[in-house]
């Protein structure tokens, strides 16, 4: 059985088929393909893939340790494994906070950490929606601060450069925006520097499957929260074609 072998397609082949299909040498004309490969719901619908389809994929293993691989009734599909979970975490985290709150866990140790002058006023500003994702957070001096408890969704091994980052990304947000999209923005920083599936994490055959089902079950199956495509959808059909069966 192919199931859970990992396998790898030179790149010479994948840019010596793209050439000749779309007539491309440059690497700006490479560049576009790519965008003209990003699924919408449309796209996936024409060719038999259904969002609820998502789960009935048959699975046919798991390239470089970062892709999933799959076929259905139309053709073949190349799942980033990161992407996809990040879109299950984002829409977790989403529900969870828009019924109140997401599961915190406390700390046995307080994470400290310690803020410039300007993440310290992006701290206090923030502070409110950060408390109702899980976070606890409170003043230890000299603008640092101890960090008591976090959401179940990020690991303690990473407090403090998950709120280095969000910090960060606040110094280009103006203002600090209705409370909805200040949700959705920490949202999804928590579904790709939190607990999320990386890139390079080998996965068993049934943790591909289950991914899959929960990927089928959400709102937005085809892109992850920053707008990237999940999947790479290669129609029976192109293979027909370039191998001159039609």
């Amino acid at each position: 059985s192919v199931v859970g072998r990992e396998f790898s397609v030179p790149a010479s082949v994948v840019r010596e088929a793209a050439q000749e299909k779309y007539d491309v040498s440059s690497k700006s004309q490479v560049s576009a393909l790519t965008d003209d490969r990003r699924l919408t719901t449309d796209d996936c619908v024409s060719d038999g893939l259904l969002p609820e389809h998502l789960n009935s994929i048959r699975i046919l293993g798991q390239a470089h340790a970062s892709f999933i691989v799959g076929e259905y009734a139309g053709g073949v599909v190349i799942i980033d494994q990161h992407a996809a979970h990040e879109r299950v975490q984002f829409e977790q985290v989403l529900e969870s906070l828009e019924k109140g709150g997401v599961e915190s866990q406390g700390l046995l140790m307080p994470v400290l950490v310690q803020c410039t002058v300007e993440e310290e006023i992006r701290l206090k500003a923030a502070l409110d929606v950060l408390v109702i994702t899980g976070f606890k957070i409170e003043p230890f001096g000299q603008k640092t601060y101890a960090v008591q408890a976090v959401p179940s969704f990020v690991s303690e091994s990473n407090v403090e450069q998950f709120l280095k980052d969000y910090l960060a990304r606040r110094e280009h947000v103006p203002g600090l925006g209705p409370m909805k999209e200040r949700r959705e923005e920490i949202a999804a920083l928590i579904a790709c520097k939190g607990r999320s599936v990386k890139a390079h994490d080998k996965m068993m055959p049934e943790e591909m499957s289950a991914l899959l089902q929960a990927l089928g079950n959400t709102r937005s199956p085809f892109s992850c929260p920053h707008g990237r495509p999940v999947l790479l959808k290669l129609p029976v059909a192109d293979f027909e074609k370039h191998f001159g069966r039609k």
